[in-house]
């Protein structure tokens, strides 16, 4: 009689342990596939709200939209279908040329970004959902009095998702007017939170990270976490204060100038 052939025990282990090895290797290539995809989809949303400013400027005597606070509950109806625009997010100002708020959505919150933030309160609640920042210093301003759009950034990315429109760097009073918030380094576990969170590696906090960001002609691009310095949001230093070339480990209640007030 023939014998039937089986597995050894030891072909059995053999196996298992090659079939484990595979996984290890291919689940970081899958995850930096995946997170690959999230941040070019990223990417083109910024890319879509860039077109958007563009087209309102073109229309609004080379303006750029306004946005005088942080606006709780964005997307709200009852927030932007009034006659008085002086409590509308930025996004507002866009809904024209996104083809309405609801529609959009998607388009205002990355996919790599965070659902719940370090905090309990402002969560993303549909349709107020977003991680975009808008940049104070150059609100309102006609883009002639920028001299360099290309190189002045609009908009930034928050790791986190919110149901509030910030505005980052943010206005912080005085005469002249002062700005900050531009960066956040939000301790040492969460690490730096503005405009690093694709392509993070190890801690939340990795040097490898980095955010997309759309400027004020309307091109988008990524950047390196702590490639950014104040000059790049139009922010200029206050002499024995800060200054115009500080790197992102800057405290957030640094005050700075604004390039585009005078």
């Amino acid at each position: 009689m023939r014998s039937k052939r089986a597995f050894t025990l030891v072909e059995l282990l053999v196996v298992i342990g090659i079939i484990a090895a595979l996984i290890a290797m291919l689940l970081p290539v899958l995850s930096r596939a995946r997170e690959a995809a999230k941040a070019t989809r990223c990417l083109s949303n910024i890319r879509q709200l860039g077109a958007a400013l563009v087209m309102y400027t073109n229309e609004n005597k080379g303006y750029l939209p306004v946005q005088y606070g942080d606006v709780s509950d964005f997307a709200q109806p009852t927030v932007y279908d009034t006659s008085n625009p002086s409590g509308w997010s930025c996004f507002a100002f866009l809904i024209h040329y996104l083809e309405g708020i609801n529609n959009t959505a998607p388009l205002l919150a990355c996919p790599s970004a965070g659902e719940y933030p370090w905090t309990s309160w402002g969560l993303p609640s549909p349709p107020s959902d977003t991680n975009y920042m808008v940049n104070s210093a150059a609100l309102g301003r006609p883009v002639t009095r920028i001299r360099n759009p290309s190189e002045i950034i609009w908009l930034q990315e928050d790791r986190f998702r919110w149901n509030i429109a910030w505005r980052r760097p943010a206005y912080a009073g005085g005469n002249p007017p002062q700005y900050a918030a531009w960066c956040f380094d939000n301790g040492s576990f969460w690490g730096q939170e503005y405009s690093n969170h694709h392509y993070v590696s190890g801690a939340l906090g990795g040097k490898y990270g980095g955010g997309n960001l759309a400027f004020v002609d309307g091109h988008a691009e990524f950047r390196p976490n702590g490639s950014l310095h104040p000059r790049d949001f139009g922010l200029v230093g206050i002499p024995g204060i800060s200054n115009t070339n500080d790197t992102n480990n800057a405290g957030q209640g640094v005050p700075y100038y604004g390039a585009f007030d005078n």
